[in-house]
């Protein structure tokens, strides 16, 4: 047996079986690469494909770095929306402005991260405390 890891995470804004169905994932495969030219053309359905190394586990590095980054910025944004709530503003809003800006041009954080998206929705009809992170 050929140990290898194939690894898939959105890239084009759609997650999941979502962004199977389209094609728009980000898939990461570490394995030998005579076996990953035969597996290209199968995984190249699924999104755009990225060769990572031979040793098995570097697409699961490469996964939960991609990860790491995502969960940053979704903490980056709901301090974001902490701060303009907190300041005012309506949160529909700011995910309205925060989709269309430049900054994330392709990713729809509503699809992606819908738990925290109701949350941001439900807080001000009722009236919850939004309390930020220490130090923010």
């Amino acid at each position: 047996m050929i140990p290898f890891d194939v690894e898939a995470d959105r890239a084009n804004g759609a997650c999941g079986v979502a962004g199977a169905v389209k094609g728009t994932l980000a898939v990461m495969v570490a394995c030998p690469k005579a076996l990953f030219a035969d597996l290209e053309p199968m995984l190249k359905h699924l999104g755009k494909v990225f060769f990572i190394g031979e040793r098995p586990g570097m697409g699961q590095t490469m996964k939960l770095a991609n990860n790491f980054l995502s969960a940053t910025a979704l903490a980056a944004t709901s301090e974001a929306i902490v701060f303009g709530v907190k300041a005012g503003l309506d949160p529909a809003t700011m995910i309205d402005v925060i989709n269309a800006d430049v900054i994330m041009p392709t990713s729809n954080w509503a699809e992606c991260h819908p738990v925290s998206y109701k949350w941001v929705m439900k807080a001000k009809e009722r009236g919850a405390k939004i309390i930020p992170l220490p130090g923010v």
